[in-house]
C-alpha cells in the first residue's frame, strides 16, 4: 500500500452572514495542494494500518510567514487481484490557533476625518463565541509602490509600507464580540490590523481594508515612460 498526505491552506469560514474578513490577508487564489509526507505500508490480519504525524504546520509553497491553519487529505492507495489501484481518502484540518479573529466594516469607503466602526468577533474551532478576550487594533496607512521587473519582458509586481496611525485595546463581550472605532486622518488605503494571543502563546490576527477618500488620496502609479503613446496606429 503506497500512501501520500496533501496540504492546503485551510480558510476559516464559520457561515455567519456579512462581509466578514477571517485571518490574515492571504491569496485570494487557492494554491495546489502539496504532498508533505508518503510512505508505504503493510495492513495487520485485520485489514489496518496506523499513520502517525505530528501536527505540525511547515511553510507552503511562497508562504514568507508563520504558516497558518492547514487541511490535510490522507490518500492510500493499494493494487486488487486484478491489478487495479483502489484509492481512499479522508481529511481533517489542522488549525493553526485556538480561536480566530473577524472583522467587519460597517462601511469600505469612509471620508477622512470621520470616525469608522468596525465589529470585531472571536470564535472558536466549532464556531463558538471566545469570551473576555482582550484584542488589539491598530489601524494602519499602508502605501503602496511598484516594483520594476528584473528582466525584459517580465511583469512588475507591487510591494507595500505601513504606518501605524493609531492603536486601541478591546476586550470581548459574552458573545465574543467587540466593536473598534477609529478615524483615518488622510485619504489613501488602511488596513485594520486585530491581534490577540491565544492560550498556547500563538498570535492570532485578522486584517481587512478600508479606503478613505479625501486630502491625500492615493493612486496606483506607474513609472514614467512605461507607457508611449502612438498616434494613428
Amino acid at each position: 500500500m503506497q500512501w501520500q498526505v496533501y496540504a492546503q491552506p485551510a480558510h476559516f469560514a464559520p457561515g455567519i452572514e456579512g462581509g466578514w474578513r477571517w485571518g490574515g490577508g492571504g491569496n485570494w487564489w487557492q494554491p495546489e495542494p502539496e504532498v508533505i509526507a508518503e510512505g508505504e505500508a503493510t495492513t495487520d490480519v485485520q485489514g489496518r494500518f496506523l499513520v502517525e504525524l505530528p501536527a505540525e504546520l511547515a511553510a507552503l509553497g511562497t508562504e514568507e510567514n508563520a504558516p497558518g491553519s492547514q487541511h490535510w487529505e490522507f490518500e492510500a492507495t493499494v493494487t486488487d487481484a486484478a491489478g487495479f489501484p483502489v484509492t481512499g481518502r479522508g481529511e481533517l484540518t489542522v488549525h493553526a490557533t485556538r480561536f480566530y479573529l473577524g472583522l467587519q466594516p460597517r462601511r469600505w469607503v469612509v471620508p477622512a476625518g470621520e470616525p469608522a466602526q468596525v465589529d470585531v468577533q472571536a470564535l472558536d474551532w466549532e464556531s463558538a463565541p471566545v469570551a473576555k478576550q482582550e484584542v488589539e487594533i491598530k489601524l494602519v496607512q499602508r502605501q503602496w509602490y511598484q516594483i520594476p521587473a528584473a528582466e525584459p519582458f517580465a511583469r512588475s509586481t507591487w510591494g507595500y509600507t505601513d504606518t501605524v496611525v493609531s492603536t486601541l485595546e478591546l476586550v470581548t463581550d459574552q458573545q465574543g464580540r467587540a466593536e473598534a472605532t477609529v478615524t483615518p486622518p488622510n485619504g489613501g488605503s488602511y488596513v485594520v490590523l486585530a491581534e490577540a494571543t491565544d492560550a498556547d502563546g500563538r498570535p492570532v490576527q485578522a486584517e481587512c481594508s478600508l479606503w478613505v477618500s479625501g486630502p491625500g488620496g492615493m493612486a496606483w502609479k506607474m513609472a514614467e515612460g512605461r507607457v508611449t503613446p502612438v498616434a494613428d496606429a
